[in-house]
């Protein structure tokens, strides 16, 4: 699962004249995790702040009435030094909205309280988005350069592509892209035709699309959401209505994947549970099989627990539960997946691992467990696993469904368990198959 975005460490710059304002505004702002405000209320401390290291700021939040020579003076002072500029102003109307907006400033809002929810989500959002990908797809250089530095203004990270093939390419390199903005007139594949590639490749809580389109066809926006995108520009646009845009996608995709990664954690270990693991292993082991690679499946399974519950309680339990879980999670490769499929028995996938590999990452893990200190655990007693372990080549004329692997890998830990536990076996596929 992808991670979820996590607000990174902020240094805000707070430019306000009035101390009141700026008092309740930092106050606001400093409640937020990792995050400090430096205040300033003059053109003559901005100034300073700004000479010193602007980009130590993450973020300037501007009051766009400060200045001598008029609105906008010292907004202009923080985006000519290269802060992310986030304005406050004292009004709202048209004149002052089109003044604002003509300069590229992250967002504005008008001064109050009733606003300063909307800012902190505002400089979060600032935290988060260097972790947010986002892909767009023109054979216009224009419209690329425009979306890319728009999108830039708001940090967040810019890929490119000139047409749909190119764009499937670019994904298949960069599977953490969350977003993609697509055009419809473009050679070799349209846009309509590259959301319909991409939704056959990535569900709604994995990749969010919208589609652009300058032509007046008002039959293509169905066309672009019947064929799987989440939402819909006609250029040209406006700038309000285009962040707009691409936040609310990009926060309903974030808010799908929390609801997924609740679904699929196993609470206790933070690790994958076992409907992920049952959810996840086809695809896993599919490509694996289709590269030519063998896939190999370890069933891991804590000795004795039991004992431990009835002897110790269950708090020791589960402690012992969340050491071990640690030992695997970080005793495997990244393309591999652990799991706890239930009680005190985990889990382990090894795409385009062969049976060799596998007994040798087994025995590393069984090895890991067994050495572990517990400090909660009383002097003189032990903690160790049995492992099963099972594997199927590319070729081989046998089902390879995971569940028959899980199947056999199962048949291999009972037989580590008679045979005196604190072991590795293994069982091949062809055994289970002819049972």
């Amino acid at each position: 699962m992808r991670a979820l975005p996590v607000p990174a460490p902020a240094q805000v710059l707070l430019v306000e004249g009035s101390a009141t304002i700026g008092r309740f505004v930092a106050r606001s702002i400093a409640g937020l995790p990792n995050c400090q405000v430096e205040v300033v209320a003059s053109r003559e401390g901005l100034v300073d702040q700004l000479q010193a290291d602007p980009g130590r700021f993450t973020v300037a939040v501007v009051d766009f009435e400060l200045g001598a020579s008029g609105p906008g003076e010292l907004v202009d002072l923080t985006l000519e030094a290269g802060v992310p500029t986030i304005v406050l102003a004292g009004q709202y109307d048209d004149q002052t909205r089109r003044a604002i907006l003509d300069r590229p400033v992250v967002d504005y809002f008008v001064k109050g309280g009733k606003n300063l929810a909307a800012l902190n989500e505002a400089i979060d959002r600032l935290r988060i988005n260097p972790n947010v990908k986002i892909l767009v797809v023109d054979d216009s250089n224009a419209f690329r350069m425009l979306s890319k530095r728009m999108l830039e203004i708001h940090r967040f990270s810019v890929l490119e592509a000139r047409d749909g093939v190119e764009a499937l390419e670019v994904l298949e390199g960069e599977p953490e892209i969350l977003m993609v903005i697509t055009d419809y007139e473009m050679p070799r594949m349209n846009g309509v035709e590259l959301v319909s590639n991409l939704r056959a490749q990535r569900g709604r809580d994995r990749l969010a699309i919208i589609g652009v389109s300058a032509l007046g066809d008002r039959a293509l926006p169905a066309r672009y959401l019947k064929h799987g995108a989440d939402d819909f520009l006609t250029k040209p646009f406006e700038k309000e209505e285009f962040y707009c845009r691409v936040y609310r996608s990009v926060t309903n995709i974030e808010q799908l994947q929390r609801i997924t990664r609740a679904a699929y954690t196993d609470q206790l270990t933070q690790l994958s549970n076992r409907l992920h693991f049952f959810s996840l292993a086809p695809e896993l082991r599919q490509r694996a099989l289709a590269a030519g690679r063998p896939v190999t499946i370890a069933m891991v399974d804590i000795d004795h627990f039991k004992r431990i519950n009835d002897g110790l309680g269950h708090p020791v339990g589960d402690r012992v539960l969340e050491a071990v879980a640690d030992v695997l999670r970080t005793g495997v490769r990244s393309p591999d997946m652990v799991a706890r499929l239930g009680g005190e028995e985990f889990g382990v996938l090894l795409p385009a691992s062969s049976m060799a590999d596998g007994l040798q990452v087994a025995e590393r893990l069984r090895q890991a467990v067994a050495a572990m200190h517990l400090p909660f655990f009383p002097s003189g007693l032990s903690l160790h696993v049995s492992i099963g372990v099972s594997s199927v080549e590319p070729d081989a004329p046998v089902p390879a469904d995971p569940r028959h692997l899980t199947s056999a890998a199962d048949r291999a830990l009972y037989r580590a368990k008679n045979e005196g536990r604190n072991r590795v076996c293994t069982e091949t596929l062809e055994a289970v198959a002819r049972t």
